[in-house]
């Protein structure tokens, strides 16, 4: 899918210039970016927002300056799990940069709270953090943060007796096409599966809504 042609891309930026400044590095990524989105291969209906940034990009537009304001949806937390594992044992490090590769196409402040989250729980689940133990750290980070990621953070707990019908859908916690959502609904996804992958991830992708994304941010 795009998600992982885009998780690749960040992947790669990361490894040219793992611990170079921000500037270097995004510039790194930037460059995986613009190549992606021109890309035959890039032929899987990548977002308009991550294209639109991508163009940007490619026309010269600073990195922290590409990225669609007024965009909250997905597209920067679908792909930031290789921030989370790089960076597991550097929480600041990958805050800072999980923030900045969210300005490269997505500038919304929701979406660049909702990269630094996902980024945070990949890290917290490859240090073998429980669902529950990751949810009470999101919260934790983020009290004082983003409103819109807080609010639908603290429902999950609510809602995981209920079937992903009832709760990965408007009125609940939402189809996943925007940052916040797609984030709570992965990790409802996650929690709920335990130790299955394979129930984890169906869980997310037998969906009506975002279920590519869904199931990306699961998997991680």
């Amino acid at each position: 899918s795009d998600d992982t042609q885009m998780t690749l891309a960040v992947a790669r930026g990361l490894l040219r210039a793992p611990d170079a400044p921000l500037d270097v590095l995004m510039a790194h990524l930037a460059a995986e970016f613009v190549a992606w989105s021109q890309s035959p291969d890039n032929n899987r209906a990548p977002g308009s927002t991550c294209m639109t940034g991508c163009q940007a990009l490619a026309a010269g537009t600073p990195w922290h300056r590409a990225g669609v304001a007024e965009s909250k949806g997905c597209g920067a937390n679908m792909r930031v799990a290789p921030v989370g594992l790089l960076y597991q044992h550097d929480h600041a490090r990958l805050l800072e940069v999980a923030a900045a590769q969210s300005r490269l196409t997505h500038g919304h402040p929701t979406a660049v709270a909702a990269s630094q989250a996902t980024a945070l729980a990949v890290a917290l689940a490859c240090q073998g953090e429980s669902p529950g133990a990751i949810h009470a750290a999101l919260l934790a980070q983020f009290a004082r943060g983003d409103a819109a990621l807080l609010a639908v953070l603290q429902r999950v707990p609510e809602v995981l007796h209920l079937p992903p019908a009832q709760v990965l859908c408007e009125g609940c916690l939402g189809e996943g096409w925007i940052a916040e959502e797609a984030l709570a609904g992965a990790l409802y996804c996650f929690w709920r599966g335990g130790t299955d992958f394979g129930a984890t991830v169906l869980a997310a992708a037998n969906t009506d809504g975002d279920s590519d994304s869904l199931a990306c941010i699961a998997g991680e």
